[in-house]
C-alpha cells in the first residue's frame, strides 16, 4: 500500500492532491492550442463559413463538456486540475494551513460516495473529515487514523478514573473540545442557490437544455424560451422541497438540556452540547418520561431503565447497571461496547 495509508473501515481509497497552476490545467492549455490551431487552419485555407462556424462550435461544446465532467466526476476533476502528493513535508504543511491540499476519500461499495475535502492542520495535527468522521495523521506511523473516543480501554481504567480523577480540568476541557468538538449532530442547511446550481448542472438537465436548443435551429426560439423558463421554475420548486425536508429533519434533533458534570473536582451544571469524552456526569430521573440520554456513556454506578426501541425495534424496556463492583477476572479485559458490556452502556438518544 502506498502513501497515504489509513486505518478505518469507512475508507476504501485515499489520496492527497495539490492544485496545479493555470497553464498546467488540462482544460486550459490544450484548448488554447486547439482554438489557435483552428484559427490558423481557417485563415490559411479556403474553408466555407459554415464549416468555420461548425468547427468553432464543436470546440466550444467540447470545452464546455470538459468543465461539466469535472462537476459530474470526481476522477475527472482530479485528473484535470490536480497533482497527486506522495508525501507530506514542511512545505506541504504550510500549504495545508492555507487550505490548498485536498483529500480524495473513497468509501467501500454501497456505503456512500467519494468526497473531495480540504486537509486541515491545528496544533500541528493534520486531519480531515469524511462522512462525519475525523481522521488524524500519525507522524510516527505515517497512517491516517480514525479519531475515536476512549471506549476500548481495560475496565479497571474506567473504575480507577472515576475513583481518583477529579474530572476534566479547564485545560483538559479546552484540549478535548478542540480535538473532538461539541456534542452536537450537525445537519447543515445548504443555501438555495447552491442547491439550485446543483440541479441545473445535473446531466439530465443539461441533456434537456441541449435537446430544446435544437428547436432554435428551426427558428422555434419561442418554444425554446418557454420550455426553458418552465424547466427553471420546476427545478426551483424541487430545490424548495429539498430545503423544506432538510429543515424538518433538523427540527427532529433532540433539544439540548442542562446536565450535571464533575469537572475540576466539583459538580457543575453545563449544557448537554458541552459534554466531552472523559466527562463524569450524573443522570437522574426527569420530570417527564421522555427524558433522552444526551450521549453514549458507561454506567459507573447505579442503574437505569431505558427504552431502546429506536435502536432495536423492541418496545420492552431494558435494565442497565453499573460496572462496579468489578470482578477480578474482568479487571484487565477491554471494554466491549457492542457485545458483552452492552448492559453497562447507555446509548445517546434512548
Amino acid at each position: 500500500m502506498g502513501f497515504p495509508e489509513w486505518k478505518g473501515e469507512a475508507i476504501a481509497g485515499l489520496s492527497l492532491h495539490r492544485p496545479v497552476i493555470l497553464i498546467a490545467r488540462l482544460d486550459f492549455l490544450p484548448f488554447v492550442v486547439l482554438y489557435l490551431g483552428w484559427a490558423v487552419i481557417c485563415l490559411t485555407n479556403e474553408i466555407s463559413e459554415l464549416f468555420e462556424v461548425l468547427g468553432a462550435v464543436v470546440l466550444v461544446v467540447l470545452h464546455l463538456l470538459v468543465f461539466l465532467m469535472q462537476y459530474w466526476s470526481l476522477s475527472v476533476r482530479v485528473l484535470v486540475g490536480h497533482r497527486t502528493l506522495t508525501s507530506i513535508g514542511e512545505k506541504d504543511e504550510a500549504e495545508i494551513s492555507e487550505g490548498k491540499i485536498k483529500v480524495r476519500a473513497t468509501p467501500p461499495p454501497h456505503r456512500g460516495k467519494a468526497d473531495f475535502t480540504t486537509l486541515q492542520i491545528d496544533d500541528r495535527k493534520i486531519h480531515f473529515s469524511f462522512q462525519m468522521l475525523t481522521y488524524e495523521y500519525n507522524r510516527e506511523t505515517g497512517y491516517f487514523e480514525e479519531l475515536l473516543p476512549p471506549d476500548n480501554l481495560p475496565l479497571k481504567h474506567y473504575v480507577e478514573y472515576a475513583r481518583k480523577a477529579g474530572g476534566l480540568d479547564e485545560e483538559s476541557v479546552f484540549r478535548v473540545m478542540r480535538r473532538f468538538g461539541t456534542n452536537r449532530i450537525e445537519i447543515p442547511l445548504p443555501k438555495f442557490w447552491d442547491l439550485y446550481q446543483e440541479q441545473l448542472l445535473s446531466p439530465f438537465f443539461v441533456f434537456q437544455v441541449f435537446c430544446i436548443l435544437l428547436w432554435v435551429l428551426d427558428a422555434y426560439w419561442q418554444y425554446f424560451a418557454m420550455t426553458l423558463v418552465m424547466m427553471l421554475i420546476f427545478e426551483a420548486t424541487v430545490v424548495k422541497g429539498r430545503l423544506r425536508s432538510l429543515a424538518e429533519l433538523r427540527g427532529m434533533r433532540n433539544k439540548p438540556s442542562k446536565i450535571n458534570a464533575y469537572r475540576s473536582k466539583k459538580w457543575v451544571s453545563i449544557s448537554s452540547l458541552e459534554l466531552l469524552p472523559g466527562d463524569i456526569i450524573s443522570l437522574t430521573r426527569g420530570s417527564t418520561p421522555d427524558v433522552v440520554v444526551p450521549c453514549d456513556c458507561l454506567i459507573l454506578s447505579g442503574g437505569a431503565v431505558v427504552n431502546e426501541s429506536m435502536l432495536t425495534g423492541e418496545s420492552v424496556p431494558l435494565m442497565k447497571e453499573g460496572i462496579a463492583p468489578l470482578p477480578d477476572r474482568d479487571a484487565d479485559r477491554d471494554l466491549r461496547v457492542n457485545s458483552e458490556d452492552k448492559a453497562h452502556i447507555l446509548f445517546g438518544g434512548t
